[in-house]
């Protein structure tokens, strides 16, 4: 049979392109792994720091725009209450800056304040791409899933969160809800041969075989339903929470994290006691391999490039929270605050038991054992 050249040179093309496509991925799944593994204070350059110096300040300006006015340089500066991303968007839409050109610069304190304004910069511009693709993505999310089973059975999957419906492409599983939803498809078979007796409903003719099968497929899909989230809602809880700390391994999805939270245990002179604990050594004592954080892979679809540097940042304040303001600390006392036994931060608790994760370091403390926030100094 004589060969088509037209299917061969669309087969080839689809196979090129899926190649750039996982080339294109794993560039960004190293990018995400290195950055996050090697923390920067890039909160310096993202969110106001009037801490800064006027010269660091004015020396990170003129590495991101060599083309600026001095002049110009040092009023801009001088706008301490501003983030220094926002000020170089400003001269660069003002047509007063350019791109700079690359060059290998010392890593002293200016130089290193500079190219992390640099890279913010360049994220700002990717994020700002990686956004809309999202939303485009998002806008194909409104019709429910058409894909089915091999025994056409359609399984709907919706994200716990917002409740939109979507392809499964568009929605992101951890290990727990991949696991869950391969059983239910599993049992569709079984289902679907169920004898008379099981099928038989009270004060109602039986169901079909279908009907059975269906049934039950919408009962076993609520316990993977919470462990399933659009990209969108999932991005936001990971942007919104610090008991990560800005690590690959401590990022599980809000169902998992809730079920590490209730396996802790605060006991005190007791094998179970987990006192000191972060998220992934109780999943470990727990849970072991039936649960895992997010894979880099669907985080890399996930998080932006902005994302990314700001997780980065949080990695690096962790390990010194900032004070908190005096009107902030006489609320703290007021709703009962107490201090975290490992880093001090300020946690609240509205119930439960003692054992409590810390939302600033991520690990497990005794609220018993924890001192008021009001009986320490300021």
């Amino acid at each position: 049979m004589p060969r088509r050249v037209g299917s061969g040179r669309r087969q080839g093309r689809s196979a090129a392109a899926k190649r750039s496509q996982t080339a294109a991925l794993k560039k960004e799944t190293e990018r995400l792994t290195k950055r996050l593994s090697c923390p920067q204070p890039f909160h310096y350059v993202l969110e106001p720091a009037p801490q800064l110096s006027l010269k660091a300040r004015f020396d990170a300006l003129q590495h991101c725009c060599p083309t600026a006015p001095p002049s110009l340089l040092r009023s801009a500066a001088l706008e301490k209450s501003r983030p220094l991303l926002a000020v170089v968007e400003t001269l660069r839409q003002e047509g007063q800056a350019t791109a700079p050109k690359r060059r290998s610069l010392a890593s002293t304190g200016s130089h290193q304040l500079g190219d992390m304004l640099a890279e913010a910069v360049k994220a700002k511009a990717e994020q700002s791409e990686f956004m809309m693709k999202q939303e485009a993505l998002c806008s194909k999310r409104a019709a429910p899933s058409k894909k089915q089973t091999t025994l056409d059975l359609p399984i709907d999957l919706q994200c716990c969160s917002c409740l939109e419906h979507g392809p499964r492409s568009a929605l992101v599983l951890c290990n727990i809800g991949v696991r869950r939803l391969i059983t239910v498809k599993r049992n569709i078979k079984f289902w679907l041969q169920a004898p008379l007796w099981q099928r038989r409903r009270q004060g109602q003719p039986a169901l079909s075989r279908r009907d059975f099968a269906a049934e039950q497929i919408k009962e076993a899909l609520k316990e993977v339903v919470p462990h399933v989230f659009c990209r969108s809602c999932l991005r936001t809880y990971l942007m919104g929470t610090s008991v990560h700390r800005g690590t690959l391994q401590k990022m599980f999805c809000p169902a998992c994290t809730s079920m590490l939270r209730a396996s802790a245990e605060a006991a005190e002179n007791n094998y179970l006691d987990m006192t000191g604990f972060s998220l992934d050594v109780i999943r470990d004592r727990t849970w072991g391999n039936l649960m895992k954080p997010i894979d880099t892979t669907s985080l890399t679809r996930v998080l932006g490039p902005l994302d990314v540097l700001r997780l980065s940042s949080l990695a690096y304040s962790c390990a010194k929270p900032a004070r908190l303001a005096p009107g902030l600390r006489k609320v703290l006392q007021e709703q009962g605050a107490r201090r975290c036994s490992f880093c001090g931060h300020a946690c609240i608790l509205a119930g439960g038991c003692n054992a409590v994760v810390c939302e600033c370091c991520g690990l497990v403390f005794n609220w018993n054992k924890a001192k008021p926030f009001k009986k320490l100094k300021a």
